[in-house]
């Protein structure tokens, strides 16, 4: 068990004596909130996002900033109910080291997403607990397996739409590559 004392500006962690070190472990982490570029998104019901990511990783943002803006109208449809009027939503960038690389907090409206957010429908899966989260299911496997089948349906929704798209630009210019031809 580590013992904290603060010594003047620094906060000293001590084990005392380790019996076993071959056993002994320690796990450190911290988040510094001033270091986070932080951008306010507006959905489309007007509600405001403050998207928190490190100003180094320009990727992650502009990424996860695509999967919010187009998953969430789509959440709205498939559940039939927009967000809580009164909640509040924040979705920050994070080194999450463990085997959960998103984590939503109902108490505070933030969601944590890994810097590595390119696991399939992890995005929208954390969105998705804005509507199945502890606070309206009691048991974990509700929130969970809902939250899940809520993200991969808008996550199939959003890969339907763009390979539309991509189908629609193939059509309209197969024609003028066959003129040239």
């Amino acid at each position: 068990k580590l013992k904290a004392k603060v010594v003047g500006k620094e906060r000293v962690l001590s084990s005392g004596k380790i019996t076993n070190p071959e056993g002994w472990f320690a796990c450190f982490t911290g988040t510094n909130r001033a270091g986070y570029k932080t951008d306010t998104l507006a959905a489309h019901d007007g509600r405001e996002i403050n998207l928190r990511s490190w100003p180094e990783d320009p990727a992650w943002a502009k990424g996860v900033r695509a999967d919010i803006v187009s998953s969430l109208p789509l959440l709205e449809r498939l559940t039939g109910t927009g967000m809580d009027s009164e909640a509040k939503l924040s979705v920050q960038e994070a080194a999450t080291g463990s085997e959960y690389a998103g984590f939503y907090d109902a108490k505070t409206g933030t969601i944590t997403v890994g810097e590595d957010y390119g696991q399939p429908a992890l995005v929208e899966h954390e969105l998705a607990h804005v509507w199945f989260n502890r606070t309206t299911f009691k048991e974990t496997w509700l929130s969970e397996g809902l939250a899940e089948w809520a993200g991969r349906a808008v996550s199939d929704e959003q890969r339907r739409r763009s390979q539309s798209a991509r189908d629609q630009v193939a059509a309209a210019v197969e024609p003028v590559l066959v003129a040239l031809t």
